[in-house]
């Protein structure tokens, strides 16, 4: 209904009397429908809020004051109708009550929640300039009165130019057609003398003030400087630069306002305008980063690559060749090219020159022709399903139909310019704007401003709309002339003509002029039925009109156009290490790659592959380290399908949350669901399907479900094993390097070699007769750092510590009683030998220690003897004392319990039978952990003896990786320290 009756005011024939036009007639009958229908609408809002008194009541709502007024004019317009003649005494209020028919557009910003919110920023914006209009027009008072008297009663002019007072403009005189600058005297015409005043003037205070406004806004300051420069006297007409130095009064009024206040104003518009923005977003849940990125993986789909499913065929061969960079590269320097022939006409090219391009065009017709073949080949029907393909298709085809007819045009006439189909070739460089990084970030720029400006569009659609009808009603009446403003192709007779009118006015162009010829002795048109000679304009009418339209609509409506762009700018451009919606076209394509067929899945295996191969923020990038990349996807922690894939939607949804941070701190259960009830609220008609994949439920991510986050968890597990292991067989290497003998040692091992031809451990280099020494020692300090319990077992730890150090003591002792023996020249000679341990023989057990700031610091003594240590390997041993030279004897503390990493059970020599297997932690896990725990493996006997101890901390093990828990909170280490862990 207010469509329908806002299309009723734009039809209406402002021209003719309301009743003497046909087309006024039948509206009169549909006004009368509207105004009934609004009226109960306003009737029943009213009994059902009531009407004033108590809080929420009809009246207390501006919009709903905004609906009863006009009700109240429409019964109002149709009582003066019916009881008096619209030429009679009745026909002024008739006229101000059809003006205030225009509001019913704006019944529609509060049918629109967007809407109205746009409305809403536009009045918040224009509140907070309030202060600085008051001061430009406080500045603009202080020019108005120096104006005033500068210029007072001094712009008066004779319509003969000869005549400079107001005595002597009398009679009639000759009116030559000047044509360029010579006038021609055949050409004249018999014009009477008129002593006129110039329309902007400063005779009084609200018209400099006019005068200087219509200066600020940029239109016709240069013809009034010029008027202000030629005054001469009160009363007196012009002279050419009278007074030149009168020009400094406008330089200086345009430098203050067009340069400095209407800038300010424009920035505090834009400034205001995006501060209410940015208040309504952080109300929400999410920002607008996060909420534009979720809106684009809701309505992501896998990008198909429609490759041939059979690689023996042509079409597999022509599809690599392109899809391959080479050729991509190559279409698009032909692409350069050919733009660069088009450009190489002129007018006036000799026939040869023509020719050649001609012959040019052709060759690149051909190349692009040729293109389109391959791809055919390669795609198939599959060629239509791509937009850019059905996009060069229909370039092609046009340009080879302008190759046939520029040929044909040769031996026949045929009615259509050949030339015409050259214009669709240029269009081929909208496929460079994909190639450059900044012209496809503007183009973004530019797509995203569109989908922002809708509303804003809607608003100032309904300004241009209520300013046209009232322009309708207004000066519907006056009479066309081509000699004034107001003519054929610019009046306010229809509703079309209107809008050209307003539309000329906002682009700031003469609209003064148009101001101009709307005020008081504006000729009636003849169809008015007013007579001859009367007035139709009014000046005070066409002052309030234009100046609010042109403040409305340049300063305000045009200015949030620029608020937008800039925001939208702003918003691209900003820190490129935060990740945003223009980045996740990365995504799709590179997931293509993995799914070719667009199924929407691929293996778990290539999920870390996919994230190296995007470079941040998207993904990880070619040179991220192994542990952060694990780190990332511990966190993503998608689902892992029963046919060991992953969806594109988790996986996306999974990237964003972790890059952003939605919701994804504290309980993971407990942040699913808020996004969950986030994206119902503000995402209502998203399916459950779709909301089921962007955000799994617990059941999904439950204990037997494999994930993400348990796979690679349990990788960064063992890989920080093998980061441990290999630094410690660097340290070994380093410490046989530094273990050479000395000056001394080498003469006596000379001396006895020389005797009895032996070598033996106190003579020479003893490495090639015996593995590293202190390798039993560099297990025990392995064993020292990976075999610390938690603090929340702290007194079963403790009473096992002791336990633990004798059966290790045992175990090294018995290693070295088996100890190879070898004789060399009749002398016995004992070295140590290292039992050979394959990986799979050594079972990494995680420890959850959560509680791991109450471990209680106890150091643990040790004492035992070993006559095979070499001086030298006592540097490795914390705390060492010797207790007899002869003898060593050695007795010293290891350092306190550290927070427990790993239980490393290492094998014995005996076969006893094997300690209860601690829960399995997932049927799914990777290869290399799967094969250690079911390879065979000699009987294990813990370093902790307990065995309730260790079926404890097992469990414990279980369900914090079984719930998705970090391994860096297993290892107690924070966020943050991954260089130290790199």
């Amino acid at each position: 209904m207010i469509a329908i009756s806002s299309l009723s005011l734009a039809i209406e024939d402002p021209v003719e009397p309301f009743g003497q036009s046909e087309r006024n007639k039948i509206l009169a009958y549909f006004d009368w429908v509207f105004t009934v229908v609004f009226a109960i609408e306003v009737v029943i809002k009213i009994i059902d809020m009531g009407a004033i008194l108590h809080k929420g009541s009809y009246f207390r709502d501006p919009w709903n004051v905004i609906d009863a007024v006009v009700v109240c004019a429409n019964v109002a317009t149709l009582v003066i109708r019916t009881s008096s003649s619209e030429i009679g005494s009745g026909k002024d209020i008739l006229k101000c009550l059809r003006v205030l028919r225009v509001l019913r557009p704006l019944k529609a910003i509060n049918k629109s929640r967007k809407l109205k919110t746009v409305f809403q920023c536009m009045v918040y914006s224009l509140k907070n300039v309030i202060n600085i209009i008051l001061i430009t027009l406080l500045f603009l008072f202080i020019f108005a009165v120096i104006g005033v008297q500068l210029f007072q009663g001094k712009l008066f002019y004779c319509t003969d130019p000869s005549k400079r007072t107001e005595d002597t403009c009398k009679g009639q005189f000759f009116n030559y057609y000047r044509a360029g600058q010579h006038e021609d005297i055949a050409s004249y015409k018999v014009t009477k003398r008129e002593w006129k005043k110039r329309v902007f003037n400063f005779d009084s205070l609200p018209h400099a003030m006019l005068t200087l406004f219509s200066s600020l806004t940029g239109e016709g300051w240069p013809t009034t400087m010029y008027h202000t420069v030629d005054a001469t006297e009160v009363n007196m007409g012009p002279i050419r630069d009278y007074k030149i130095h009168m020009s400094i009064y406008y330089v200086c009024f345009v430098v203050v306002f067009a340069f400095f206040f209407i800038n300010i104003f424009v920035a505090l518009i834009i400034v205001t305008f995006q501060e209410s923005g940015e208040r309504n977003i952080l109300a929400s849940d999410l920002d607008r980063n996060q909420r534009d990125c979720i809106q684009f993986a809701i309505n992501a789909k896998p990008r198909q690559r429609f490759m041939p499913e059979d690689k023996s065929t042509i079409s597999y061969k022509m599809w690599v060749l392109v899809e391959s960079k080479p050729f991509e590269i190559t279409i698009m320097v032909l692409i350069a090219l050919n733009a660069v022939v088009l450009m190489m006409s002129y007018d006036g090219m000799s026939e040869a020159y023509e020719n050649t391009l001609i012959y040019m065009n052709t060759g690149f017709t051909i190349l692009f022709t040729i293109e389109a073949i391959l791809k055919l080949v390669a795609f198939r029907t599959n060629y239509f399903r791509d937009g850019w393909n059905i996009f060069d298709f229909i370039i092609v085809l046009i340009t080879f139909s302008g190759v046939i007819l520029n040929f044909v045009r040769g031996t026949s006439d045929i009615p259509i310019d050949p030339t015409f189909f050259r214009l669709f070739r240029a269009a081929r460089l909208i496929k460079l704007i994909r190639q450059g990084y900044t012209i496809r970030m503007l183009l973004w720029t530019f797509l995203q401003s569109l989908k922002a400006l809708p509303y804003v569009v809607t608003l100032m659609a309904i300004l241009f709309f209520i300013y046209a009808v009232v322009g309708m009603q207004l000066f519907g009446r006056i009479q066309l002339n081509d000699t004034t403003n107001i003519k054929h192709h610019n009046n306010f007779q229809s509703f079309p003509r209107a809008l050209q009118v307003l539309f000329r006015a906002a682009t700031g162009e003469s609209w003064h002029l148009v101001m101009k010829d709307c005020f008081g002795q504006a000729l009636c048109d003849s169809r008015a039925g007013q007579g001859h000679g009367a007035k139709c304009g009014n000046t005070a009418a066409s002052i309030i009109y234009f100046c609010s339209f042109y403040f409305l609509c340049s300063f305000l409506m045009l200015n949030l156009f620029v608020a937008v762009i800039l925001d939208n700018f702003e918003y691209l451009t900003r820190d490129e290490s935060i990740l945003g919606p223009h980045h996740l076209d990365e995504f799709v394509r590179v997931w293509s790659e993995y799914d070719p067929t667009a199924t929407g899945r691929i293996t778990h295996k290539n999920v870390y592959r996919l994230m190296c191969d995007m470079s941040p923020p998207v993904g990880f990038g070619r040179k991220c380290p192994r542990f952060l990349a694990y780190k990332r996807l511990i966190k993503m922690n998608m689902p892992i399908m029963g046919d060991s894939t992953v969806l594109f939607t988790s996986t996306l949804v999974a990237l964003i949350r972790t890059a952003l941070g939605i919701h994804n701190n504290g309980e993971p259960s407990r942040g699913d669901e808020e996004l969950r009830q986030v994206i119902k609220r503000l995402w209502p008609k998203v399916s459950p399907k779709i909301l089921n994949r962007m955000v799994p439920r617990d059941s999904v991510l439950s204990s037997h479900q494999l994930t993400i986050g348990k796979v690679y968890c349990a990788k960064l597990i063992y890989e920080n094993y093998k980061n441990r292991k290999r630094k410690q067989e660097e340290m070994e290497f380093r410490g046989r390097k530094k273990r050479q003998p000395s000056l001394f040692r080498r003469l006596m091992g000379a001396l006895r070699t020389s005797s009895s031809g032996l070598e033996d451990e106190e003579t020479g280099n003893q490495d090639h007769l015996r593995p590293p020494p202190a390798a039993h020692l560099d297990r025990r300090r392995r064993s020292r750092t990976l075999n610390t319990p938690p603090l929340a077992l702290r007194d079963k730890a403790s009473n096992s510590v002791k336990i633990s150090k004798n059966k290790s003591m045992k175990f090294f002792r018995k290693k070295r009683n088996a100890a190879n023996r070898s004789t060399v020249s009749g002398r016995i000679v004992t070295f140590s030998e290292e039992i050979p341990m394959d990986l799979t023989d050594i079972k990494p057990t995680i420890i959850d220690c959560e509680e791991s700031q109450r471990i209680l610091p106890k150091p643990r003594s040790y004492t035992f003897d070993n006559p095979a240590l070499s001086i030298d390997d006592e540097k490795f041993i914390p705390n060492l004392v010797r207790k007899s030279p002869s003898y060593p004897i050695y007795k010293g503390t290891w350092p306190p319990l550290t927070p427990a990493l790993v239980i490393l059970q290492v094998p014995t020599l005996e076969r006893t039978p094997p300690p209860p297997t601690p829960p399995a932690l997932d049927p799914s896990f990777p290869d290399v952990i799967r094969s250690a725990e079911a390879s065979p493996r000699p009987s294990l006997t813990s370093v902790i003896q307990d065995a309730n101890l260790i079926k404890e901390i097992n469990e414990r093990i279980a369900e914090a990786v079984n719930r998705g828990q970090s391994p860096y909170s297993i290892y107690a280490i924070k966020d943050g320290d991954e260089a130290s862990w790199c």
